[in-house]
């Protein structure tokens, strides 16, 4: 007789391929989600890296001869090039086709991938503000600006223009905030009024201390150093905390039936109705 040939079992059977399809999708996720991680390092690595590129720049054009201004000026084009790019991406998501009118931009992509691509830029914001990470990116390259331009000044005036400066930035970007309110929960646009207000608070304590820094003692400037990263870091704690209370407090969602069968709309929710019945009357 002529011998068979075992059937393979179905551990080791391979697997059916995938349809073309299903593994384009796969594909396409896999890009995307490691698009939405670069535009998360591009975010944490953007103000140290514009920091080093602007201040390179600033003493280059002052004719330092350790730092050249055609090696920080390009590190700060790539950098404002990728973030056009994701501005044109969200105006693409939005349904818009052009520009700020600039020019007629042509976007393949579909809504939904863009939406996965940029996940970490507009998923934090309400609809109604999806360009706020940039107001953000702005007012930390404003602060670092103006930190890089009066770096190489240290008399009374310059000081207090410097504080100025930045108090003027943190003032317009929380007026903008209160009017904009882009955050989807209110805790979180309160939490970013009262961290504004504290650090504005602090520069103001901090020029008071530097106009009657000669009139201090070393004791004195230390506990009032204390009491600044106090001021800046107190209201952040506290926040975090809070969050943290009220996640665990958090109600669960409470899901709600037809408790009498006979008015159930569908036949299979009868059973559950039933249940909810007996445990909650």
């Amino acid at each position: 007789l002529p011998q068979q040939e075992p059937e393979p079992s179905s551990s080791t059977a391979p697997a059916p391929p995938l349809p073309a399809a299903a593994t384009t999708n796969q594909v396409h996720e896999l890009v995307d989600k490691h698009e939405n991680w670069a535009v998360i390092v591009f975010t944490l690595q953007l103000p140290t890296v514009c920091r080093v590129g602007l201040r390179t720049t600033v003493l280059g054009a002052y004719g330092d001869t350790h730092y050249s201004i055609y090696a920080g000026a390009p590190v700060l084009a790539l950098e404002l090039a990728y973030a056009l790019n994701l501005l044109r991406q969200i105006r693409a998501m939005q349904g818009l086709r052009s520009f700020f009118g600039w020019w007629r931009m042509e976007m393949a992509l579909p809504i939904k991938r863009l939406d996965d691509r940029l996940q970490y830029l507009t998923g934090r914001y309400k609809n109604t503000a999806p360009y706020w990470q940039f107001v953000l990116w702005a007012r930390q390259l404003a602060i670092i600006g103006i930190v890089a331009g009066f770096e190489a000044y240290d008399d009374t005036a310059m000081v207090l223009a410097e504080a100025g400066a930045a108090f003027a930035v943190l003032a317009a970007t929380l007026v903008l905030h209160c009017r904009v309110q882009p955050y989807f929960h209110r805790y979180q646009n309160i939490a970013e009024v009262v961290l504004s207000l504290f650090s504005m608070l602090a520069i103001i304590a901090a020029c008071a201390v530097y106009l009657h820094r000669t009139h201090l003692t070393q004791v004195s400037i230390t506990v009032f150093g204390i009491a600044l990263v106090a001021m800046l870091l107190g209201p952040a704690i506290v926040f975090a905390v809070y969050v943290g209370v009220e996640a665990r407090r958090k109600a669960k969602p409470l899901l709600i039936f037809h408790c009498s069968p006979k008015v159930s709309p569908l036949p299979n929710v009868r059973p559950e109705a039933e249940d909810v019945k007996r445990a909650y009357g």
